[in-house]
């Protein structure tokens, strides 16, 4: 029987849909998308990937608030009532709130993260942490730039020198006049 020929990468996520992970293999990157009863496979092979981006997001923030608001009406309600039993009940209601905030905190700042190839531009849900992105970033990177090569920094000054230059050249044309 042969093993597989993949190895995990950092991360894992939810989508929408459930739970989602990304693998490598021997000269791609495996998008693991599951459902229900079934999962999806997205393939980015490495002399495909043309870049990978990552923007940094406030769905941490957002459910930092949730879970804060959360502990802090019911502590609060737990402090303001005068039965010992029922503020012993309210404060363990509040305690699911402060750990899920106290996990969120330490899990660190959220971010998005999307494979851009020819084709496509497809999100990594697996990839959604800054430090799991630094960690992922770490091994994919060089396996790209060895895949690809590496593009000297003169040409990629030189690449993006010109594009600058195409986008604020003036229009070759005259814009069409009404009435003469």
């Amino acid at each position: 029987m042969k093993l597989s020929s993949y190895t995990k990468l950092p991360g894992r996520g939810w989508a929408w849909t459930g739970p989602s992970r990304v693998w490598l293999g021997e000269d791609h990157v495996l998008l693991v998308l599951g459902q229900v009863f079934f999962e999806s496979y997205r393939r980015f092979f490495l002399k495909d990937i043309q870049a990978v981006i990552v923007r940094r997001t406030h769905t941490g923030k957002t459910w930092s608030g949730i879970w804060a608001a959360g502990l802090l009406f019911f502590a609060g309600i737990a402090a303001l009532v005068g039965d010992r039993t029922a503020a012993l009940i309210l404060l363990g209601i509040a305690t699911p709130f402060g750990i899920a905030l106290l996990i969120n905190v330490l899990l660190g700042p959220t971010c998005a993260c999307y494979v851009r190839t020819a084709v496509q531009t497809e999100r990594l849900h697996a990839v959604s942490r800054l430090r799991t992105t630094r960690k992922f970033m770490a091994r994919v990177e060089p396996l790209v730039i060895a895949a690809q090569g590496e593009l000297p920094a003169e040409q990629f000054a030189a690449d993006l020198a010109s594009l600058q230059f195409q986008a604020g050249a003036p229009l070759s044309y005259a814009p069409p006049v009404l009435g003469s």
